[in-house]
């Protein structure tokens, strides 16, 4: 099969890998498209993020498939269905020579019953944690708006875990495909004033359109100042860092209120920006995507949140090269999708 890998820092290529076989808990996934992880793919492919990546890897945390056969013990699939996160290799794992980048840039990946594993008698801790982020996607969500459901039950999940609710003032720094969705899932929620911080016009624009209330172009400005002429001297209720500066989330902490709670989301900057922040308003979050992902659905099947939003573009599996060179020139606007049959 063919599949996105990275053979070593800095060089991602269309290469020919072998085929993953599922074990008998598992199923077999056609896979149909995926999405860039603007910050993530990009740094797995030029080696600066803050642990340690082994290659060569398959790419890809964003991805979306059909089922086209089960395991013996899988009972909890079946065929025809379409999940989310399939992946060539697991993380911690290898198929032949390769390592996980996460593995769903592939034709090919594997979804795990998770629940007939542990039904059967199998400890929660032994099994993969990547497995448990396989969901079903109803029919009637396309395939490139279902692959955004992944960002938007990662973001949702922050959002519910740090309790922003109507009224709430909310301060997004970054405006990237994921700053993006947690404006939209802080407006959900009923926040008002949402506030965005970024430097490119386009994504600002953006940012309005999903329910951003106020918009700051950073560059050649000091943002806080602008920040605090909006909100106030009290500050804001909640901060949510989605770039890993961190001498800008440093910068940022001083327009929290001190009963403030603050999300440090982004991955750390490699190498650092400056010290890492030490503060008693940053919450420790543990990301809930299956928690979030019913509640995600829904809100698209209701037509409250648009998929369309949060991707700009689509280029196939085989120029996945140029794809990152694309977030890499700052020419996306938001998410590629990755379209892995387009040339079949």
């Amino acid at each position: 099969m063919q599949a996105a890998v990275v053979e070593k820092i800095g060089e991602v290529a269309y290469r020919d890998v072998p085929s993953p076989k599922p074990n008998k808990y598992q199923a077999l996934v056609e896979i149909t498209c995926g999405a860039t992880c603007n910050s993530t793919d990009y740094r797995i492919v030029h080696g600066n993020l803050p642990w340690k990546m082994d290659y060569p890897c398959i790419l890809g945390h964003e991805s979306f498939g059909r089922i086209i056969s089960l395991g013996s013990k899988v009972r909890n699939f079946e065929v025809g269905e379409l999940v989310l996160r399939p992946t060539a290799v697991y993380p911690g794992e290898k198929l032949d020579g390769y390592y996980s980048g996460w593995g769903g840039f592939a034709e090919y990946g594997l979804v795990t019953d998770v629940k007939a594993m542990i039904d059967d008698g199998a400890n929660k801790s032994s099994i993969n944690p990547y497995a448990f982020l396989h969901q079903k996607v109803p029919s009637s969500i396309s395939p490139a708006d279902a692959v955004m459901i992944i960002t938007l039950r990662e973001t949702m999940s922050w959002v519910d875990a740090l309790g922003i609710s109507f009224n709430s003032s909310v301060l997004i720094i970054g405006d990237g495909p994921v700053g993006l969705a947690f404006v939209q899932c802080a407006k959900i929620h009923g926040a008002n004033p949402i506030i965005i911080v970024g430097h490119r016009g386009e994504r600002l624009n953006l940012a309005r359109i999903i329910g951003a209330n106020y918009t700051i172009n950073s560059h050649g400005i000091d943002f806080v100042n602008e920040v605090k002429n909006i909100i106030g001297p009290e500050g804001v209720d909640f901060l949510i860092d989605c770039t890993g500066d961190q001498s800008t989330l440093n910068a940022s902490l001083n327009v929290v209120k001190p009963s403030g709670k603050v999300a440090a989301y982004g991955t750390p900057k490699v190498p650092p920006t400056g010290p890492a922040p030490n503060d008693s308003r940053i919450m420790r979050i543990k990301t809930d995507e299956p928690g979030a992902h019913n509640e995600i659905v829904s809100l698209i099947l209701d037509g409250r949140i648009n998929p369309k939003l949060f991707y700009s573009e689509s280029l196939p599996l085989s120029r996945i090269s140029e794809a990152i060179d694309r977030i890499r020139g700052k020419k996306a606007l938001a998410k590629i999708i990755i379209d892995v049959r387009e040339e079949r």
